[in-house]
């Protein structure tokens, strides 16, 4: 806030001392010229948001999709050649109908592509994307003869101070774009964490999981999705450590529950105990014939490995039956965690959505600026 304040008073003394000294570097009485001024907002606007597609979906590719950075490169270069192709277009056409059209245009088509990034999930085509990226592109291109028509209607001694008010209004548009924007979204980011915590930790809390299993979880979860992380945090090393670290939760058979009532596991289970509870009354039985029965020797030793073969068997299907809850288990926490990271995408998702909506917003509300951008000549006779 101190560095905010000082900015502001900066800005103010700047201005009164342009107002006041004969070689300003600014000459702010450029724009009293409503062509020049209007320019140089659409410009600031387009730097603005240039911020978007460059900053915005760059970080929505590496880290929430997980491309890496060649990748994500790959997938943002549509935006620069989409620039290079319209920008000799827009500048033709200008100069058959003027510069309104061509930069409203431009306006129109960066908001709009904006409004469509917000519609982007985690399961969004590339091809879909990459169109959205080539139309924010084509907005560019035709906006940037905001930069031409800045200057058009100035005295040629003004051109060169204008241009360079032009330039840099774009340049301090991206510096604050990128202020505004990345804070909005660390904002929204960290409330869509905070959601996906509590989500996420419900989701294991109503699952059929051992204790140990449901502490590990809610544990990493909230270590994952923290919203008092540093800045540079390596996510996936935390999120390989929270995996192994559930694995090996998963693997303690103490506190297994039984399966679900109703699943095939349960049916599976309930079938076995009571196959195993009838084995059980036979090997008692038989442990008691064989106490009574001494007279007949082969007998008596034919009872006795039977006893010994029902215990055995006994063993087998309380194997099976840890088995059975391993699997079970299993199954929930797989279940678990595709709930979790459906609900993490969808969460992150809309983080973005809502910065793209906020920067499309600011497009839409300079975009009749652009009906000033630019002016008819005068016919002489």
């Amino acid at each position: 806030m101190s560095s905010f304040l000082a900015g502001i008073i900066g800005l103010i003394a700047f201005i009164l001392i342009e107002l006041k000294v004969s070689s300003p570097i600014v000459e702010l009485n450029l724009f009293r010229e409503k062509t020049f001024t209007s320019s140089c907002i659409i410009y600031f606007a387009t730097g603005f948001a240039l911020v978007a597609p460059a900053v915005i979906f760059n970080y929505y590719l590496q880290n929430v999709l997980n491309y890496d950075a060649l990748h994500a490169t790959l997938m943002i270069i549509p935006v620069s050649l989409a620039i290079a192709v319209t920008m000799p277009l827009a500048t033709r056409l200008s100069d058959k109908i003027s510069a309104i059209p061509v930069n409203l245009i431009g306006m129109l088509l960066i908001a709009g592509s904006l409004l469509s990034f917000s519609f982007i999930t985690t399961t969004t085509p590339k091809r879909v994307m990459i169109v959205f990226s080539i139309i924010v592109g084509s907005g560019f291109g035709f906006s940037t003869v905001s930069f031409v028509s800045s200057v058009r209607h100035l005295p040629k001694s003004k051109t060169g101070i204008g241009s360079g008010i032009t330039n840099a209004s774009r340049q301090i548009g991206t510096c604050l774009g990128i202020a505004v924007l990345v804070t909005v979204l660390n904002t929204n980011i960290s409330t869509a964490k905070s959601h996906i915590q509590n989500h996420s930790v419900a989701i294991i809390n109503r699952k059929n999981l051992s204790p140990n299993v449901k502490n590990t979880a809610k544990s990493g979860i909230r270590q994952i999705f923290s919203s008092n992380d540093q800045k540079n945090v390596n996510y996936t090393s935390r999120q390989k450590q929270f995996t192994k670290q559930l694995k090996h939760a998963a693997l303690n058979k103490s506190s297994m529950p039984r399966p679900k009532k109703g699943t095939d596991y349960r049916k599976l289970y309930d079938a076995t105990f009571k196959i195993s509870e009838g084995n059980q009354k036979i090997n008692v039985s038989l442990q008691k014939l064989a106490g009574t029965t001494t007279t007949n020797k082969v007998l008596n030793n034919s009872i006795i490995a039977l006893s010994d073969g029902t215990l055995t068997l006994l063993n087998g299907q309380k194997n099976m039956l840890e088995a059975i809850k391993l699997l079970a288990q299993r199954d929930e926490l797989k279940s678990s965690l595709s709930e979790i990271k459906k609900e993490k995408n969808t969460s992150l998702s809309h983080a973005f959505s809502k910065t793209y909506v906020i920067c499309a917003f600011l497009l839409l509300l300079c975009s009749p600026i652009a009906l000033l951008s630019d002016k008819r000549q005068k016919k002489t006779h």
